[in-house]
């Protein structure tokens, strides 16, 4: 397991946020009006409308009003006001709707307004290659929304090495200072081989968008947040896939998923989050990752999610942690709901502090090494709901522990196959076959009751199982299932 060395994070749960929207759909906008999203703390159970504004998911924009911008290399027009053009480069200087296609090399947009100033831009069919710079550059807007028209497809690219401008570090395809929402159906590839895809320096907002980005370092970082509404987004990232790391405000620094299909290669992890990682619904699927998912807490209320990870799977931590096996109680992991399914080379599910499942599906297909487990909390462990097969090498298993409200198995089992739990008229309740071989299992069904008989069934041997009381083996990293087989002496706790 990594541990990081930056400044404590203050505990956050998963965000709340009061939104005042505006509509989208003319974008004739009063300056006092806001679009900004409050992101104050709050419950577990944020609602969508809490976190995106009308404004957020509304793709639509008004034509007939709009500056439209036609990009032609040595040749750009401008069939509005507002926008200057210098050579390849084109700025935008106020408020409005501007309409962007054509294809440009060596160029750039500029977005300088007043801080007060929403800006939707709209790509149709835009073609943007920029050198050593962004090929959006947001340098002062209240808010600008970057919506990809329907049936469209864009591509930002960005080739050299990012300069700085002034004091403001460039370094991504997209960078902006402010506020950046990016929606709209249509197709948006972004690519650089020496920096970031999206780089926003408050909330990043992504809406029903195709998105694909292949970089060398992040694909999607929002200081202040990342928040996912919906879309197919697909990542290739050299260091993270989603990051949001403000560290210095309390509730901020989160990743927050609604809906939507990702798919996520990352060098280091694949969702990181310096206070919250939620995951709502949507079909997240990480094919590569040194950690899945890394928070401060991580909540999955709902959805499909795949983790394959080279270390831990999830891990919630805080960024100044230095003792890994010290119980920090701000630190949480909580799965409520969904189908979860993790292949780990470290630990499967790994809290600081605790852990909870009150629902939904788990499989964590453990580590092979014994020097790591499927489960592993500093706190306390339980199981309230849903179902859960753990496997793992049987040399740092850990079972979830006696504040848990169903039965609860643990028993060391060396081989391979398929694992599976069945009542004692032989109706399975609950099966998973992992990839690799194991030496231990953890089971939990709501069916599995005290004072009732079960057959395990794990590694081509069967075991019958008295449940004298709602926990069945032992739990702990000393004294966890062995490898041989099915012990009998591992008897109810």
């Amino acid at each position: 397991m990594r541990i990081t060395n930056k400044k404590k994070a203050i505990v956050a749960a998963i965000l709340c946020a009061v939104m005042i929207g505006v509509s989208g759909v003319a974008f004739a906008m009063n300056r006092s009006s806001s679009d900004k999203i409050s992101t104050s703390t709050g419950s577990a159970e944020a609602k969508t409308d809490e976190m995106f504004t009308k404004s957020d998911m509304d793709g639509s924009y008004d034509t007939k009003n709009a500056t439209k911008i036609t990009l032609n290399n040595g040749d750009i027009t401008v069939d509005g006001e507002n926008v200057n053009v210098d050579g390849n480069r084109v700025e935008i200087t106020d408020e409005g709707t501007y309409i962007v296609s054509g294809t440009i090399n060596e160029g750039q947009i500029v977005v300088n307004g007043d801080n007060r100033d929403k800006i939707k831009i709209v790509l149709k069919n835009a073609n943007i290659t920029a050198k050593d710079t962004a090929a959006l550059y947001v340098k002062q807007a209240d808010k600008v929304f970057l919506t990809i028209a329907e049936g469209t497809t864009n591509k930002l690219q960005s080739d050299g090495t990012f300069q700085a401008d002034g004091d403001n570090n460039i370094d991504g395809v997209i960078f902006s200072k402010d506020d950046l929402t990016i929606n709209g159906s249509g197709s948006l590839d972004i690519s650089t081989s020496s920096g970031n895809g999206v780089v926003s320096k408050d909330d990043l907002v992504v809406v029903d968008t195709d998105l694909n980005i292949d970089v060398s370092e992040k694909a999607l970082e929002g200081k202040d947040s990342v928040r996912i509404a919906s879309g197919d987004i697909d990542i290739k990232a050299g260091d993270d896939g989603i990051h949001s790391d403000n560290e210095e405000e309390a509730g901020l620094g989160f990743v927050y998923i609604k809906d939507g299909t990702l798919n996520i290669s990352a060098g280091d992890d694949a969702i990181k989050g310096i206070s919250n990682v939620s995951i709502n619904g949507g079909n997240v699927k990480v094919s590569s990752s040194y950690e899945g998912i890394e928070a401060l807490t991580v909540d999955i209320n709902g959805g499909d999610v795949s983790i394959e990870s080279s270390d831990d799977g999830i891990n919630a931590v805080s960024s100044s942690s230095t003792d890994e096996m010290s119980n920090d109680t701000s630190a949480y992991i909580s799965i409520v709901g969904g189908k979860t399914y993790i292949n780990a080379e470290g630990d499967g599910i790994d809290s600081n502090g605790s852990l909870e499942i009150s629902g939904g599906e788990v499989y964590v297909d453990g580590p092979a090494q014994r020097g790591n487990g499927a489960i592993d909390y500093n706190g306390e462990g339980k199981i309230t709901g849903g179902i859960l097969i753990a496997t793992d090498s049987g040399g740092m298993t850990q079972s979830l522990g006696s504040s848990s409200t169903q039965g609860v198995i643990s028993l060391g089992a060396a081989g391979s196959g398929n694992v599976s739990i069945k009542d004692s008229s032989g109706n399975v309740l609950a099966a998973f076959t992992p990839t690799k071989s194991y030496g231990a299992v953890v089971v939990s069904t709501p069916d599995i009751k005290q004072g009732n008989t079960y057959t395990l069934e794990a590694g081509g041997n069967s075991q019958s199982i008295e449940m004298t009381s709602l926990i069945y083996g032992t739990a702990g990293h000393e004294g966890g299932p062995g490898g041989a087989g099915f012990p009998q002496q591992k008897g109810p706790r």
